[in-house]
């Protein structure tokens, strides 16, 4: 900054002239916006002062996906990477009306789930917001614990605890590195961090003195599990739990589900009834998008399969098996994907065990419209797990006893991957015999 100061005084025409270039060049290409979001992130404090509103809002506005930068997270990375440093440089003389903007920015960027050929880039700006969010809570934190505002960190902490049980190793170490760092901070008057939720109840589950690594899945999620009976930690636990458990490595969805199957299996009747409205909450608000509602599918199979929500299945005047039924017919309403369709087949088979009669009849006609399905692999999918799921719930009677023999047997002797046209008749004796209404053909069909 000495190349600023001419005779003891700072150059403040020259200084607006180099910020305001820095700045103009954030519109520019992804590299570009890399290279000037960086170099306005070490700027000294000299050279801020005075031009720290301007660069803070540069720089959100970088961090944010527009038309045309969806693909851009590293240059949304640097952004969030920068501003967080700027944030904290400028922290003692910063306008106090800035800092929610800021924290809107990386609460903004903790929703980043940005997917290419390389896998979910997002993972870099959400390290990157949670980085940002520890830096700059400390830094107001050892002003004083007035500078912090209790609502944003009850905002804050349920996201980082989502981070910190989701599917990529790395994001989950950073988030369990600033979520406990956070959990335990305290200011110089010896006063905790304003607003964690629950702190007194989540440090019983966290300690002080425990020593985990967050990257391994067998120590994070019998933690961060504990945390689903909190309702201010519950929706965005089970977010984090839906993408691990419904995932593909192995060894994440052997520890994210024993450890919930674990938790379940403490919980009484009113916390499981709680437990699965959060579910449906969360199914509802991401309705559509694909990142959550396909591991959802998955998740809620495991879940069916593994009896930790008998109670409410076996409850006639529970509401539940219904709500979840509706939500997955309308999730794969006028899809075309074949794998969502057959993951949502697997959900429709497991509610068969409800006791709750329209639940199994919809859910019988979802499956007869699936067994004349366009794709043949759909088609031989349903027709098998329609025989797995008769053959294991026999005690419920889903289709009389006196035709269950026959119904099965054409399950399992068709040839599934015939014409439609031939199949339709097979289909229709089957639904004929369940007791429900066969699917009629429209113009507009799914079949």
């Amino acid at each position: 900054d000495q190349y600023w100061v001419v005779d003891g005084v700072l150059d403040c025409e020259r200084r607006d002239k180099l910020v305001s270039c820095f700045i103009g060049k954030l519109s520019g290409g992804e590299m570009v916006r890399r290279g000037f979001s960086s170099a306005l992130g070490v700027l000294p404090g000299s050279i801020l002062r005075g031009k720290e509103e301007e660069v803070i809002h540069a720089l959100i506005k970088c961090s944010k996906i527009t038309e045309g930068t969806e693909k851009w997270a590293e240059a949304r990375r640097d952004a969030v990477k920068a501003l967080g440093c700027v944030v904290c440089t400028a922290q003692g003389w910063l306008s106090h009306q800035l800092v929610p903007h800021v924290y809107d920015c990386f609460l903004l960027a903790l929703e980043d789930y940005t997917v290419d050929r390389r896998g979910d880039t997002g993972a870099w700006v959400r390290e990157a917001a949670m980085g940002g969010v520890e830096a700059l809570t400390l830094s107001l934190l050892a002003g004083g614990e007035e500078k912090v505002q209790a609502t944003i960190v009850s905002q804050l902490m349920p996201c980082l605890a989502q981070q910190a049980t989701e599917k990529i190793a790395r994001t989950r170490g950073h988030a369990g590195k600033v979520f406990t760092s956070l959990l335990w901070a305290t200011a110089a008057s010896g006063r905790d961090l304003p607003g964690v939720p629950r702190l007194q109840e989540v440090r019983e589950i966290f300690p002080k003195e425990a020593d985990i690594n967050w990257t391994v899945e067998s120590e994070t999620f019998p933690k961060f599990v504990q945390l689903l009976h909190l309702p201010e930690y519950s929706e965005r636990i089970l977010l984090g739990l839906i993408v691990s458990i419904g995932g593909l490595t192995e060894r994440l969805v052997k520890n994210a589900s024993e450890s919930m199957f674990a938790q379940l299996r403490l919980m009484n009747t009113s916390q499981l009834e709680t437990f699965a409205s959060s579910m449906l909450v969360v199914f509802k608000r991401h309705q559509k998008v694909d990142r959550v509602t396909i591991p959802m599918f998955k998740f809620i199979d495991q879940l069916l399969t593994s009896s930790s929500l008998e109670n409410l299945l076996e409850n006639n005047t529970n509401q539940f098996s219904f709500q979840l039924f509706s939500l997955c017919k309308a999730e794969i309403s006028k899809s075309g994907d074949p794998n969502k369709i057959m993951s949502s087949s697997d959900v429709f088979c497991q509610l068969l065990q409800s006791a709750d009669i329209n639940t199994v009849k919809k859910c019988l006609v979802q499956l007869s419209i699936f067994l004349c399905h366009k794709f043949p692999r759909v088609r031989k999918s349903t027709a098998e797990k329609m025989y797995e799921a008769l053959l294991t719930f026999t005690e419920n009677e889903i289709v009389p006893e006196d035709d269950l023999d026959a119904v099965m047997e054409l399950l399992s002797d068709t040839q599934w991957d015939d014409s439609v046209d031939t199949l339709r008749p097979i289909r229709n004796k089957i639904c004929e015999m369940a007791g429900v209404p066969a699917p009629t053909v429209l113009k507009k069909t799914t079949e």
